[in-house]
């Protein structure tokens, strides 16, 4: 287990070029939620961007699974829609479809989201 002021490695990610990532979520589209996804895809910008990765990431609800996870790489669900995994990963078949932790969702952690993305 990684101490507090140790950061994950991401050097076999380098290289790999674009990479468009999406996280989906339920609808509920508070103010407070947003700035929380918000938040959480701008602390995955800022270790993409210290380790020299290339990655869009965007997040939509998830009734815009089907037509927006078309145009995606990676597909992120947040933790709520985990019920959804196998039903989404029937119906776009050659996406990378995979939910985030709980843990790393509630607090927000970009590095260990940004690391299970891309693994």
């Amino acid at each position: 287990m990684k101490k507090n002021n140790q950061h994950e490695d991401f050097t076999e990610f380098k290289g790999i070029g674009h990479k468009e990532i999406i996280l989906f979520s339920i609808t509920s589209m508070s103010t407070d939620y947003t700035a929380n996804m918000n938040f959480l895809i701008s602390r995955m910008y800022k270790v993409a961007k210290a380790n020299d990765i290339d990655v869009s990431i965007h997040m939509d609800s998830a009734s815009k699974i089907e037509s927006r996870g078309k145009n995606a790489d990676i597909i992120l669900l947040t933790p709520e829609l985990f019920a959804m995994l196998d039903e989404i990963q029937k119906k776009l078949p050659d996406k990378v479809v995979k939910v985030i932790d709980r843990k790393d969702y509630g607090f927000l952690n970009g590095e260990h989201v940004l690391k299970m993305a891309l693994s």
